[in-house]
């Protein structure tokens, strides 16, 4: 990896967290931490990360792509060597 920015934007994806985005909430943890989708939904519910159980949950997998000379963390539907299962709450 190239820089921390790098390493910082790759990191929030094993830490639960949230974002909102077009007034809509998005949240993400690691699938390697929560191999079960059950399991993402428990710690998405339990913790206040949404008021009650998320209405959505999908699988989606983050990867490093190069985009004019930097590197950032791209995430996708499609499962590439060496991307990384993420759950998707909504």
């Amino acid at each position: 990896m190239k820089n921390m920015q790098t390493l910082k934007h790759f990191m929030r994806y094993f830490e639960p967290h949230c974002e909102e985005r077009d007034g809509r909430k998005y949240c993400y943890v690691s699938a390697l931490e929560y191999p079960e989708a059950q399991e993402a939904l428990d710690l998405f519910g339990g913790y206040g990360f949404f008021e009650g159980a998320p209405n959505s949950i999908t699988l989606k997998y983050a990867h490093l792509v190069e985009e004019g000379g930097d590197e950032r963390w791209h995430l996708g539907a499609d499962q590439k060597p060496g991307a990384y299962p993420v759950w998707v709450a909504w």
